[in-house]
């Protein structure tokens, strides 16, 4: 009787299973990182190129030439991104003061109102 196409034997998987937990380690050097991680590592030289005159697509068709294929407005669009996210800001030496309770959402005005509530009426 041969197993169905898609059934797997318990042993199979741990045998599987170790094969996976035997792997070695993989090198950082080796690892695969997406375009948008290979900007965000090179952010300070691509900032400093372009401090020094080089223009985005000078600077995307250097980085394709060197094995990191990006577009110009790729490049673009990932730096706005990288340059967006901010550090968090350092802790003070100075004590947290406790911050005040919240006060109560005021309730909007009559004006800012995007609908007028109406009592139910028997009129269908």
């Amino acid at each position: 009787m041969s197993n169905p196409r898609n059934t797997i034997t318990l042993d199979t998987i741990e045998r599987a299973k170790q094969a996976l937990l035997d792997m070695p380690d993989k090198a950082p050097s080796q690892r695969a990182v997406t375009s948008r991680e290979a900007v965000a590592a090179l952010k300070k030289e691509i900032q400093a190129l372009q401090k020094r005159g080089y223009t985005l697509e000078e600077i995307a068709d250097c980085l394709s030439g060197k094995g990191v294929p990006i577009a110009s407005h790729t490049l673009r669009a990932y730096m706005q991104r990288v340059s967006a996210k901010r550090a968090p800001k350092p802790a003070t030496d100075a004590p947290a003061t406790p911050a005040a309770p919240a006060a109560a959402p005021a309730a909007p005005a009559a004006s800012q109102a995007r609908f007028e509530l109406r009592p139910d009426t028997e009129d269908i």
